[in-house]
């Protein structure tokens, strides 16, 4: 199952559903636009029974609340270490390249 941030819309985390737990023939998707707004469910009506889907959706929700939470800051620890590398990469280049500028007479 994919997650998508609301907070950043490319922002997805997987939430692994133990295949006891997969329900077959029920698909549908979550959205809403901040933290604070209630989910709203999209589903196509005439595939999925009501009864099929109220039963997923309570089945994932314990995953998604013991998952989601713990999968999102590690992914965000794992984009901020990148970022900060990726700086530091950078102004290294930048100072080889001044000091290469500088090294030259004037």
């Amino acid at each position: 199952m994919k997650v998508f941030s609301c907070a950043e819309p490319s922002e997805v985390v997987g939430v692994d559903v133990p295949v006891e737990r997969r329900t077959e023939g029920v698909s549908f998707d979550m959205a809403r636009r901040s933290s604070t707004e209630p989910w709203e469910v999209l589903v196509d009506k005439d595939t999925v029974a009501f009864p099929l889907l109220k039963n997923a959706l309570e089945q994932l929700t314990p995953l998604i609340l013991e998952q989601y939470p713990p999968v999102l800051l590690r992914q965000r620890e794992q984009n901020a270490e990148y970022y900060r590398d990726l700086k530091a990469r950078r102004e290294a280049q930048q100072a080889r390249e001044q000091g290469a500028r500088d090294s030259y007479p004037r």
